[in-house]
């Protein structure tokens, strides 16, 4: 499985290099041109968390940049098995 971090290191690399260059809900349901649905709490869960580290606007990047590739569900997935192997180490 993908691990969280590098997926998400990837991502605001992507986000940094397209502001260098001036551009600065439950259930999941695929949409070819919007990606997924994710709930408010998740949201603004992973917006509150990512913004202790990183600039707010990076993170709202970043995150939807998430829903487009991944399900809610899968997203859970994918933070339950970081979170397990943080504590792992």
């Amino acid at each position: 499985m993908l691990n969280l971090k590098i997926i998400l290191l990837g991502m605001l690399v992507a986000v940094a290099c397209v502001q260098a260059g001036g551009a600065a809900s439950v259930v999941a349901k695929k949409s070819t041109a919007k990606g997924f649905s994710y709930s408010l709490e998740t949201h603004m869960q992973f917006v509150e968390e990512c913004s202790q580290g990183a600039n707010r606007n990076v993170c709202e990047c970043v995150f939807r940049k998430i829903k487009q590739q991944y399900s809610e569900n899968d997203y859970w997935r994918l933070e339950k098995a970081q979170k397990t192997r943080n504590r792992v180490r």
